[in-house]
């Protein structure tokens, strides 16, 4: 069996990579840094596109804009809006961080509206510590469903500390 200090030895030749910004630019991930900063987390935060559409957009519809040419927003039900739904999952994920030591965490978040009533939904969230890109060492934390954090490699240990400002 070939262990992973081995692996890291032998330096594979990388034939393709799929980076952040790659992530980012095709709406795989989406940004929620500057709102996390405000809640006190000192790492850049990324919401993965099964977080944004089970929490942010879950319930919500997409309305052109009142000229021709203007982007679409998304408009939510019960008086709520994305920013105050972001908001609520990057305070919950520092609030979890508070109890949490290690590179990963989890936390539930109740969605009002999900599906257009006052009801509430409850959506399980995994955050993981890893660098910010293959070319980025630095931490940042990205925030997925429970599903997809097997899809996500990561380095662990590379967020051993704690994950917010001090």
């Amino acid at each position: 069996m070939i262990s992973g200090r081995d692996l890291m030895e032998a330096r594979p030749e990388i034939i393709g990579a799929f980076t952040r910004l790659d992530a980012l630019r095709c709406g795989e991930q989406v940004d929620v840094s500057e709102m996390a900063k405000e809640a006190g987390i000192k790492f850049p935060v990324f919401l993965t596109r099964g977080t944004w559409a089970a929490t942010i957009a879950a319930g919500g519809r997409w309305v052109a804009g009142p000229e021709e040419g203007d982007d679409e927003t998304l408009e939510l039900p019960c008086g709520q809006d994305v920013t105050g739904r972001i908001w609520d999952v990057v305070w919950l994920l520092r609030c979890e961080a508070e109890r949490t030591q290690g590179a990963e965490l989890s936390f539930p978040v109740s969605v009002y509206g999900y599906d257009g009533t006052n009801r509430k939904r409850n959506v399980h969230l995994v955050g993981q510590c890893g660098p910010v890109d293959a070319d980025d060492p630095s931490p940042a934390i990205t925030v997925m469903l429970p599903d997809e954090l097997r899809k996500f490699l990561t380095a662990k240990g590379v967020c051993g500390q704690s994950v917010l400002r001090s």
